[in-house]
């Protein structure tokens, strides 16, 4: 997803945790019959004008869903790769480390699924160059130390992946789709409309 705006307690405006959309966020604080042991003042909910739903903060950190600050995956990402991504958006809040790890295993998948070579991260990615992705991705591949002198095995859990580094790697997962299976798509959608086009031109002359 392109310009990622996670959601931050009290903004006006950001990518909705439900609907993924950028959306305008009304805030509200519930009413709780029985104060003695809970502080309104802790308690913000925040409803998306886009889809309606909610999402609940205690001291101003988003308690439900737990998926709140990470991007949605890319609608064209293979559905047997979602499930790992979609496992990392559920995991992010508790442990930032545990979500990379997981988005660098989500890489490598994608990698293969594009017809990469699966036998080693480097040479697929190269091959992704090659096939279409741009160079700036893979400069940002190796900066995530998922390709690279200092790249960190898929799967591995690394002590200094912070939730930063976690957000990058979901953006570049999200834009590696984009590059390599949105596009592309998109590219054959407009080229097939053209192209009947030129058919039914030529047909009436």
């Amino acid at each position: 997803m392109k310009n990622f705006v996670p959601p931050k307690f009290e903004e006006t405006a950001f990518n909705c945790p439900y609907c993924g959309a950028y959306s305008n966020h009304l805030w509200y604080t519930p009413f709780i019959r029985d104060t003695s042991t809970i502080s309104l003042r802790n308690i913000r909910i925040a409803r998306c004008v886009h889809c309606n739903e909610l999402s609940v903060w205690v001291h101003k950190n988003m308690l439900f869903p737990v998926t709140g600050n990470a991007p949605t995956a890319n609608a064209d990402l293979p559905e047997e790769i979602k499930t790992d991504y979609n496992e990392a958006r559920q995991v992010l809040a508790q442990s930032s480390r545990s979500a990379a790890a997981l988005l660098r295993v989500v890489i490598k998948k994608l990698c293969c699924h594009l017809n990469a070579n699966d036998a080693d991260l480097n040479t697929g990615i190269t091959n992704l160059v090659e096939k279409g992705l741009p160079e700036r991705l893979k400069i940002a591949l190796e900066m995530a130390r998922v390709i690279g002198e200092q790249a960190i095995p898929p799967g591995q859990i690394d002590p200094d992946d912070d939730p930063s580094t976690a957000l990058k790697l979901f953006a570049l997962v999200n834009l590696m789709t984009d590059a390599m299976i949105t596009q592309p798509n998109q590219l054959k959608d407009i080229y097939d409309a053209l192209s009947n086009s030129t058919s039914k031109i030529a047909v009436k002359k």
